[in-house]
């Protein structure tokens, strides 16, 4: 019996021996298995992740071509086959892995569904975004060989502006616009040639094509994204890993069955203990690896959050600033990061790194550091480095490594273990880096790498595509500011001219009631007819505010220095402002020379000291100051257009009421006030922008540390002065009369100007022609050239102006004097005229005594000129 137990017990334990060597075999090769498929569950979230990745480098045209999307899809399908088929077989049929594997299945079904139609809609729209420009660039050539009317091709021009804005960014007000540039298209293709009707038709069905194929493709392509893989992965691997586990308890189970064994067999236990200390071991060193495994499945999925949450932001935002802040929050709450911020690097003498963004734990850790990206001392760090190399680089350790010292004590305190600086590049060129930091170190294996790169190309990408966004916009902006400056101007001109008529009888009238019809100037009469020409006045020096709005050519521009000029302005400005605004001055020393009118000069500071005396009502102080300034990336508060350069500053700041933002668009503008009516005409600023501008000139405005307005005037500086002769020669005061009654032609096409000049003339004596038009007195001229001793001619009439009828008429008389009158200089100015041969040049409104006594100089001087020439020829 004994024997017989003897053989029995071992017989058992030789197969408890050699089941035990059998199951724990088992176990490791099922420890293998587990690995296997976390690796398989990792590398098909990472080709989900390159699938989107791709879907959005076609989304935003970085990709015109779909074979890695194909590629990709076809990938995944396999590995998720491959995996199925290793998963089932693992794990037996377990209901639950089983049930997750197929809502994972269903979804990445329903990715390649959505796949097919992106695909399909990404060429459909891609074929209008191609057709749409070359369409109307071919309409616009036929429109300009036909000659048609520019109006023609702005709409489609509007159009292309908006479609493309739209398709860009996604802005519904841009939608809107295009559709109203549809509906005027529609409206107006009566007026289209024939011939390019059909092909109108034709572009409105692919603008609604590409207004509606935008929208349809957007709303697939966020589907497509919020695919739940990634979560179902993540519940897969769970639900798994749960069975695994479940499977490893048995080991334990098991091993305490052996130690009760070993108990009672104590020859057995040496060999068993052995054995299960062995196996034991191996169990312990898988678990490890699995929970490894797991932790690096887990860090992977978090990147991918992050990217996926990164991805979806660049596609709805529109501001660089929030875009960048909220991307390093992502990264720190969703990538479980300590600290993240973004840096752009400063071309200037120190290569500094400015921080655009950051979010974390910082406690104003980067307000203290120096960080560059030179080959220095402070550009030897992750940041620098990666900047200047364009590769990606990271401290796995901060308080060992040697090129963290100038940064070290500063990280330690902020509990900073490792850190990753990522380039962020545009066209091989490297603009920033995206600094990521760890309170772990060694937290920056290669594949982590790998997807925070990729992360830092999107942003890089994001941030190209944001700036060129703003750079048209700003274009734009500076189009349409310049478009409607330049339409005011032409209206001011226009106004102009024809006020200059309507004063100049006015005022020409009423000068001939107060010469023949007064005697007593104290008379009633005589005081009203003195208001109404005081008034014609005041409204002539409003009229010349206007024109120095409009016009594009300035008056005796000179080499000046401003120190002397503002003391005289300070001057007289001291004599008319009240007491209790006092006036201060500060100037640089040794300021270069600028080219100005002085005229002009006097202008701009009369009206913004005016402008800041109104701000104050009851006391305060100006300020005006000269300086050297030099002035990159500024815009200019009334142009729009970005100043760069260096230029000469004449700053005016006072102590007032200072100027609301709301209305700082609008001050530049003709007849825009903010004062009670009948205080101001709203042309004070509007003049300071015609003049600065005309001299090349830019203007900055912002409320001053004081409360008040600061104007900032640039104007641009001259090193080499030319000595410039702008000679304009000065009617001479001359009582000689002329020599006998001289024949006037006056030609003007304003009636009650011309008939105030011929009723003048005639009462001084002279013969009088009068033509109110080019053509006719033309023709008189030339039958009746001998009889005529001057002519008078108006700039501005129909059929043939001022200066082309004084060309004809010098070409077959050339001795004779012309007096040219005009309300707008800037078609003509006394300079031009003289080149002509016009031998003098009046502004409208005329004065009586300036227009005689230029008759009767030009008059005294031609007849000296004749009689010369007659001595001449007796001699």
């Amino acid at each position: 019996m004994k024997r017989t137990a003897i053989i029995y017990l071992l017989l058992g334990l030789l197969l408890l021996g050699g089941l035990s060597f059998i199951y724990f075999n088992t176990r490791t090769l099922e420890i293998e298995q587990s690995r296997h498929i976390v690796d398989e569950i990792r590398d098909i979230a990472y080709l989900n992740s390159q699938l989107d990745q791709k879907l959005m480098e076609i989304r935003y045209g970085r990709l015109n071509y779909y074979d890695p999307l194909f590629q990709l899809s076809a990938r995944l399908e396999q590995l998720y086959h491959h995996f199925s088929e290793e998963l089932q077989t693992f794990t037996g049929g377990e209901k639950n892995v089983l049930r997750q594997l197929a809502m994972l299945q269903h979804s990445l079904d329903r990715k390649n569904r959505h796949l097919q139609d992106l695909i399909s809609q990404f060429a459909l729209l891609k074929n209008s975004r191609v057709y749409f420009p070359k369409a109307i660039a071919n309409m616009k050539q036929e429109l300009i060989i036909l000659q048609a009317s520019p109006r023609l091709y702005i709409l489609p021009d509007e159009l292309l502006s908006q479609i493309l804005i739209y398709n860009l960014n996604g802005d519904l007000a841009a939608q809107q616009q295009a559709q109203h540039y549809m509906q005027q298209l529609v409206k107006n293709i009566a007026d289209y040639p024939s011939s390019l009707q059909p092909d109108i038709n034709k572009l409105l069905n692919h603008a609604e094509l590409l207004l509606q194929q935008k929208s349809k493709v957007d709303n697939l392509l966020q589907e497509t994204l919020h695919m739940p893989i990634l979560r179902d992965l993540g519940i897969l691997s769970t639900t798994y890993s749960r069975y695994h586990q479940k499977k490893l308890a048995h080991v334990e189970r098991y091993r305490l069955a052996l130690f009760l064994l070993s108990m009672l067999l104590l020859f057995y236990l040496l060999y068993v203990l052995a054995r299960l200390q062995r196996t034991t071991r191996s169990l312990r060193i898988a678990v490890q690896e699995s929970q490894q495994a797991e932790k690096a499945l887990l860090k992977a999925n978090r990147s991918l959050q992050v990217m996926t949450n990164a991805n979806q932001l660049l596609v709805r935002s529109s501001n660089e600033k929030e875009l960048l802040q909220e991307i390093c929050r992502i990264i720190v709450d969703d990538g479980n990061y300590r600290f993240a911020w973004v840096g752009f690097a400063e071309h200037n003498q120190d290569k500094r790194v400015t921080p655009a963004a950051q979010s974390g734990l910082d406690e104003g850790y980067l307000d203290s550091l120096k960080i560059s990206w030179g080959d220095n001392e402070y550009g030897q760090g992750p940041t620098g480095t990666a900047i200047r190399t364009g590769r990606a680089c990271a401290t796995r350790n901060i308080l060992q490594d040697p090129r963290y010292k100038p940064w070290r004590e500063a990280a330690r305190n902020q509990g900073y273990q490792s850190s990753i600086a990522l380039p962020l590049r545009h066209d091989d060129e490297t603009f920033g880096a995206l600094n990521i930091y760890s309170s772990k170190t060694e937290a920056f294996d290669k594949d982590e790498i790998l997807l925070l790169q990729e992360l830092a190309d999107d942003i890089a990408f994001g941030i190209t595509t944001l700036r060129k966004q703003k750079e048209h916009q700003n274009t734009l902006r500076q189009l349409h500011q310049a478009q409607k400056m330049e339409a005011i101007g032409h209206l001011t001109g226009g106004i102009a001219h024809d006020f200059n008529n309507i004063l100049a009888s006015i005022m020409g009238y009423t000068s001939l009631a107060l010469d023949r019809y007064v005697e007593d100037r104290n008379s009633k009469l005589g005081q009203y007819l003195q208001e109404v020409y005081q008034a014609g006045e005041r409204a002539r020096d409003l009229i010349a505010q206007m024109l120095a709005f409009s016009r594009n050519s300035g008056g005796e521009a000179k080499p000046l220095m401003l120190q002397p000029m503002v003391k005289e302005v300070v001057k007289m400005l001291s004599a008319t402002l009240p007491a209790d605004i006092r006036i201060t001055t500060e100037a640089e020393n040794n300021l270069p020379c600028v080219i100005i009118d002085p005229v002009q000069l006097h202008q701009i500071i009369m009206n913004l000291c005016i402008n800041a005396r109104d701000a104050m009502p009851k006391h305060g102080q100006i300020h005006i100051r000269l300086q050297h300034a030099n002035i990159s990336d500024s815009q200019c508060a009334s142009c729009h257009k970005y100043i760069e350069g260096r230029f000469i500053e004449l700053s005016i700041e006072d102590t007032g009421s200072g100027i609301n933002s709301e209305i700082t668009p609008y001050i530049f503008d003709p007849f825009f006030t903010t004062k009670d009516i009948g205080m101001g005409t709203g042309m004070g600023l509007s003049t300071v922008h015609g003049i600065v501008h005309q001299h090349g000139g830019h203007i900055l405005v912002q409320n001053s540390p004081a409360g008040g307005a600061l104007f900032r005037i640039f104007l641009p500086t001259t090193q080499e002065i030319e000595n410039r002769s702008l000679v304009v020669q000065e009617p001479v005061t001359t009582d000689i009369p002329p020599s006998g009654p001289a024949h006037i032609l006056v030609v003007d096409d304003d009636e009650s100007i011309s008939r105030f000049i011929s009723e003048l003339l005639e009462s001084q004596g002279y013969q009088v022609s009068l033509y109110n038009n080019g053509q006719e007195a033309w023709k008189y001229f030339q039958t009746n050239s001998d009889s005529i001793d001057l002519m008078i001619t108006d700039q501005t009439m129909p059929v043939i102006k001022g200066d082309e009828l004084a060309k004809k008429i010098l070409a077959l008389k050339p001795e004779l004097p012309i007096i040219l009158c005009s309300g707008n200089s800037a078609q003509i100015n006394e300079i031009q005229g003289k080149n002509i041969g016009i031998q003098a040049f009046l502004n409208k409104p005329l004065t009586l005594q300036a227009l005689l006594d230029c008759i009767r100089e030009l008059l005294a001087n031609n007849t000296g000129a004749r009689n010369q020439q007659s001595s001449m020829g007796t001699v």
